[in-house]
């Protein structure tokens, strides 16, 4: 007695054959293509980017060796940007130099306006004065058993900044 399920079976002569090949077929032409597409990539890459190198023999020499010819290939790429800083911040007075210059390392590039710090050294140094005077009024009051011998070194140490 057949059930309803067994009515609905397609049986195993009428059923499509599965093509094993297929599978492998689509996955190697992927990777054909994938390899192709590398290629090209790293083709076109190669000629846009290729920056033209001057080649030329250079010569070193030492004492009491003959000369040696080194000769090297390749390709140099430069950096379009070179970060130069101040030790003080402020406002540019001067330029030394002008674009495209070649400089030395320590050179003078740039003279920066010096009107703060002036102003900064001279109120450090009234500052400085200050705590001497201070220091020297301490070392009186101190003498005179006014003051502790800690108040006297804290007023010794402003005065030696």
């Amino acid at each position: 007695m057949a059930t309803d399920l067994d009515i609905l079976k397609i049986p195993d002569e009428k059923r499509a054959k599965k093509d094993v090949y297929s599978g492998k077929k689509r996955k190697w032409a992927l990777a054909t293509l994938g390899i192709a597409f590398l290629v090209v990539l790293i083709v076109y890459r190669y000629y846009y980017y290729a920056v033209p190198v001057a080649v030329k023999p250079v010569q070193v020499a030492e004492l009491g060796l003959p000369p040696v010819l080194l000769t090297a290939g390749g390709y140099i790429i430069a950096d379009p940007q070179i970060s130069v800083s101040s030790r003080v911040s402020g406002k540019i007075d001067r330029l030394h130099v002008s674009e495209g210059d070649t400089v030395a390392q320590g050179a003078l590039l740039a003279s920066v306006e010096a009107t703060d710090l002036k102003a900064q050294y001279q109120d450090a140094q009234s500052t400085n004065q200050i705590a001497k005077r201070q220091f020297e009024r301490m070392r009186t009051l101190y003498k005179d058993g006014i003051i502790s011998k800690r108040e006297l070194e804290l007023a010794e140490i402003e005065a030696s900044k």
